[in-house]
């Protein structure tokens, strides 16, 4: 294989990909109407209009805790349709691409807002695909480098703000005011000619459309989550052009990006055609110890065990990728399911074999200072007990939401398991009480327990040192009597662990 025609392919395709992002239009919140009884509003702001933090009353509290309002401001809003109706006057027509016309409304640019009025600084978003609009139709785009240039265009546009802020601060009595109908309709121009529309009939648009959001507090004064106008894609594709012009590639994503030409049809096996292949790759030495606890008379279909097998036994040990088609409802959350346990098993197993909890670290120890300001400490796992991190991710957010739901599922236990499954409610009610993330949920005699949930708990509950401290709580809450508890909703994969073995609370 040719090395430089294979990082030339793969560059070639992953600037392909970053322009097809760039290219995507995100929709905007619809208009709610006055009968909707959400707690978004979402209102189609004109000059004149009163302002949503101006006129909104304050969101009740929840969970005993107050809420305060955080609106979203898209200057500039126009239809989806409108990019593609731009792009195909710009482009020949391809008859035989497949056209999939999305309606809705996008906008040219994006800022937050707090309860009182006033711009949240850093927030202001340039849409990628206005952007690149622009410039397609501009004439002063001659070269094919021009695709590079968002990422600038993007931080040029967040310091226009700011420093449009900032003049508004200089001239106010008391600082920073609450943005009104002019200071909007300032913006709008603003993001007109960031997006390089000035003038554009079809695309620049007077139209502002506010999103108002109630939030807890906490929330609200955390780190902003702003990228709602473009692709999440875009920084991770620029990132990887990058390494790959480098020849920094990992085994994942060299695979992912290899050409047709390039792939090796002679190490390729038809497991549909091959049965002694799929028997072979699904025999019972390379089982899993630990499943799922679900009904053990209904055991995983023959591909569907072929798959976690291989996942298991041939791709964790090193690194690389696999993929597994199936239409909806055959079964792939259920493989999810058995790959978790088969994890979480075998690490399990790992720290069952230490003789003492301390045996988990190696003599590194790594330290920060945490946002406190307090200097923070972990020493370094063991490498044999690493490379067990699982992550779900999807271009598809209701994808995500609806395997976040299904696989903790209480009814994918089966009931002879179902009333002590648990998985670490006792750390992480520990942990969440420390963090103020979340309110436990009581359990039938008050005891507070809850599953995991969030990251914040592990930055300032020095996980390194979790498993020991957890070691002697829990044995603690033996000692008191105490029973262990079980959060309605949540699987517990303690189950999974198989006969004989009880997991090691882990770290990670």
């Amino acid at each position: 294989m040719d090395e430089r025609r294979t990082q030339d392919h793969q560059l070639r395709t992953l600037r392909f990909w970053l322009l097809l992002e760039l290219l995507n239009p995100q929709p905007v919140p619809a208009v709610t109407a006055r009968t909707d009884a959400s707690e978004t509003r979402v209102s189609a702001w004109r000059p004149g209009d009163p302002l949503p933090w101006d006129t909104l009353p304050p969101p009740p509290p929840r969970h005993g805790a107050n809420r305060v309002w955080r609106h979203t401001v898209y200057l500039g809003a126009y239809p989806v349709e409108a990019t593609f109706a731009r792009l195909h006057a710009l482009f020949p027509e391809d008859r035989d691409a497949y056209q999939e016309r999305r309606g809705g409304t996008t906008a040219a640019a994006g800022l937050l807002v707090d309860d009182g009025g006033r711009y949240v600084p850093d927030s202001a978003i340039l849409s990628s695909a206005s952007w690149a609009v622009g410039h397609l139709s501009s004439s002063v785009t001659t070269s094919r480098e021009w695709i590079d240039g968002f990422g600038r265009a993007a931080e040029a546009w967040t310091e226009a703000v700011d420093e449009y802020e900032g003049v508004r601060a200089d001239a106010g009595e008391a600082g920073l005011e609450p943005l009104d109908g002019d200071a909007l309709s300032g913006l709008l121009r603003l993001a007109h000619a960031s997006a390089g529309l000035v003038g554009d009939a079809d695309l620049a648009t007077d139209a502002i459309r506010i999103q108002s959001v109630p939030m807890s507090l906490r929330t609200a004064e955390g780190a902003p989550e702003i990228d709602f106008l473009n692709s999440f894609h875009l920084e991770d594709l620029t990132s990887l052009s990058e390494q790959v012009a480098r020849g920094d590639v990992g085994a994942a994503l060299a695979a992912y990006l290899t050409g047709d030409e390039d792939v090796a049809e002679d190490r390729r096996i038809d497991v549909v055609a091959d049965l002694d292949a799929m028997e072979a790759g699904a025999g019972i030495e390379r089982l899993p110890k630990g499943r799922w606890p679900t009904t053990p008379e209904h055991p995983l279909a023959t591909s569907q065990q072929f798959a976690v097998d291989h996942a298991l036994h041939d791709l964790a040990p090193t690194a690389g990728l696999m993929g597994v088609n199936g239409p909806p409802g055959t079964g792939k959350t259920t493989m999810l399911r058995d790959l978790i346990a088969g994890n979480v098993t075998e690490r399990a197993r790992r720290l069952a074999a230490l003789a003492r909890p301390e045996d988990a670290f190696t003599s590194v120890v790594h330290q920060w200072n945490g946002p406190q300001g307090h200097r923070m400490s972990v020493p370094q796992l063991r490498p044999e007990l690493t490379g067990f991190e699982m992550v779900v991710a999807s271009s598809n957010n209701s994808a995500v939401e609806n395997i976040s739901s299904q696989i903790p599922g209480r009814d994918a236990i089966d009931a002879r398991w179902r009333a002590s499954a648990d998985y670490f409610g006792e750390l992480a009610s520990l942990l969440m009480r420390r963090t103020g993330a979340s309110t436990p949920s009581p359990d039938s005699d008050g005891t507070e327990c809850m599953g995991p949930r969030r990251s914040e708990a592990r930055e300032e509950g020095e996980p390194g040192h979790v498993l020991l401290r957890l070691l002697v709580w829990r044995a603690e809450r033996q000692a008191r009597g105490a029973r262990p508890c079980a959060r309605p909703g949540h699987a517990g994969a303690a189950h999974a662990v198989g006969q004989g073995v009880r997991p090691v609370p882990a770290v990670g």
